[in-house]
This record gives structure tokens, sequence and C-alpha cells, in this order.
């Protein structure tokens, strides 16, 4: 069983701090300098709030009771009265670098380099991120019995849903063992961010690719780690993995055209000398 510690915003809130920090330092390093701090900063600060309400408005979206339950709380992106849904926080982000983006590195790189530079490493902050949701007992799988399930102490998210399902007594001190989805989630983050960073770093990739392959290995991971998370009593959203495989199919014929038409550039460049 494990000690229940309230760090969900504290864990959100450094975990954005350190990928806005990052973003900001490669951003002025590929620039050479031109991008002044100021613009660098007001970009990814604008990129973490966009992002923060993108998340919450997708879990609101998909679970729309919340609305009528917690009134104008559901719109405070870090109150742990609901939840947050990375991909719909993604793709808010990413329409925020899209747009002001260029302007920000004083137009010395495209939008694909951009998202390059702050899109993979977004796996660092979503596992530190996970790493508060697990200290609350927050975003918990469905019970099972392998020998890393883990209970949860009483008064925490995961016990007082198990309690409401009948699984374990008011007396109880923990709940039952479940999958520690949180830890899986961050895991995947870290395997995304790992994949498309360690993407033959010295080829001579489209801006963009790394991006690209970052947001199809984190949805299809999330797809199937999402089956596993509890879905009663506002835990989770049943059909959450629809979202993300929707998202990963949709990245993959991005990357895979990208990919395609790089490959026949070169033939042609090849041919051609």
């Amino acid at each position: 069983m494990l000690p229940h510690h309230h760090i969900y915003e504290a864990a959100w809130g450094a975990a954005a701090l350190c990928w806005g920090t990052l973003g900001a330092v490669l951003l002025r390093q590929r620039t050479g300098g031109a991008a002044t701090w100021p613009r660098l900063f007001a970009l990814v600060v604008l990129a973490i709030a966009v992002t923060l309400v993108g998340a919450r408005l997708h879990f609101v979206a998909l679970a729309p009771d919340l609305i009528a339950t917690l009134g104008w709380r559901v719109l405070l992106p870090l109150d742990e009265g609901a939840g947050l849904r990375i991909s719909g926080g993604l793709l808010a982000g990413a329409a925020v670098i899209a747009t002001a983006g260029p302007a920000a590195t004083a137009h010395r790189l495209g939008r694909g380099a951009i998202a390059d530079a702050l899109v993979p490493t977004a796996g660092l902050a979503i596992a530190l991120g996970r790493l508060g949701c697990f200290a609350d007992g927050c975003c918990f799988g469905v019970p099972c019995t392998a020998p890393w399930c883990i209970g949860f102490p009483a008064g925490s998210p995961v016990w007082w849903s198990h309690v409401a399902q009948g699984l374990v007594g008011t007396s109880a001190d923990a709940s039952r063992p479940v999958h520690p989805v949180q830890l899986y989630l961050a895991l995947a983050g870290l395997m995304a961010s790992a994949v498309s960073l360690g993407t033959r770093p010295h080829a001579r990739l489209r801006d963009g690719t790394r991006a690209l392959a970052f947001v199809v290995v984190l949805s299809l991971l999330r797809a199937a780690i999402e089956p596993l998370r509890e879905t009663s009593f506002g835990a989770g959203v049943a059909h959450e993995p629809v979202v993300d495989l929707t998202i990963a199919v949709a990245a993959l014929a991005a990357l895979t055209w990208r990919l395609v038409d790089q490959r026949a550039a070169v033939g042609r460049a090849a041919s051609g000398s």
C-alpha cells in the first residue's frame, strides 16, 4: 500500500515549467540566438496554458456530466475534480505552435522545425506529471492480481471508487490492488520521447518528422493502456482509445507520406546528378 500525497497540481506545474524552459532553450539554440528570450518564453507559456485547457476540455467533452457536478470549476485545468486528456492537450498546443511559432523564432524556423524542438521533449513532462497522479491516486486502473499491482490507502480516489463499487468496506485501510496506469502512461511518454529523439539523430529528416513520430508512438501506447483504466465514477472514459487510435492513424499517415516523399526527393536528386 502506498502513502497518499496531494501533489497533483505541483507535479503538473513542475512538468510544465521544465518543458517550457527546455523548449525555450532548444529554440534559442536552433535559431542561433536570433530569437529573443521574451518571445520564446511567451510562446511556450501560451502553448502550456492552451495545452492544459485543451486537455481539460477534451476530458469534459467525453464526460459532460462533470459540468453539472463541478460547475465553473470544470474549467480549471489543475483542479482535482476532473481529469486531463493529453491527446486534446497536444492538439491544442500544436495549434499554438503552428500559429505563433514562426514569429516567436524571428522566422528563422518553420513550423515543422519548431514542432521537432518542442513536441518530442513533452514525453519527459508527461512522465513527471504522471508521478503526481500516482502519488495522489487518481487516473488509476482496474483491479488486478499481478505482482506489480498496487493498493492505495483509505481516502484516496481509488479507495473511494472501490467503496462505491462495493469492492471494499468503509473500514478497509486500503483499496484493492489496481493496475498502476499512471506509471504505464509515464513510461509511454518516456518511450515516445526516446523513439522520436533517437530516430537516426544524424539523418537529414524533414522538419516535423520527429514530432510526428512522437505523436504516433504516444498515441498507440495510450490506446493500448487506456482499456486498463477504471471508467467508473468519473475515473476514466470508456471510449478514449478510439480517440488515441484516430490520432495515431492520422499522424502515421502524415509521417509515412513525409518519409516516402523525402526518399523520392533524394532519388530524384541522385538521378539528376
